[in-house]
């Protein structure tokens, strides 16, 4: 929900805080691969710009030990739970969904 919520809120402060420093993102279309937390939030704006959604309503978790595989409509994502206790995302695939499909 944190994701969804900065988001939509174009909080690109809270985004940085929700992704591991080498984070990976790969959306659909133009956008190119995200290899970088920094690159994330400017590839997570660039869908901003172009009015896309991102829901999190996360059909399945799976989780062992301090990784999570995180699947929803909207996305597949890979989350670990860093030393300090924090969850936050390593990959993430977005995919369109029926909301969002142009």
């Amino acid at each position: 929900m944190l994701l969804e919520d900065a988001f939509v809120l174009h909080d690109r402060r809270a985004l940085v805080g929700l992704f591991e420093a080498r984070a990976v993102l790969a959306t659909r279309d133009k956008i190119p691969v995200a290899r970088d937390r920094l690159d994330v939030v400017r590839a997570l704006s660039m869908m901003w710009g172009r009015e896309e959604l991102f829901l999190a309503a996360p059909e399945q978790v799976l989780q062992a030990h301090s990784t999570a595989l995180i699947a929803n409509p909207c996305a597949t994502s890979v989350a670990r739970r860093a030393r300090d206790g924090v969850w936050r995302y390593a990959l993430m695939r977005t995919q369109p969904t029926q909301e969002g499909a142009r």
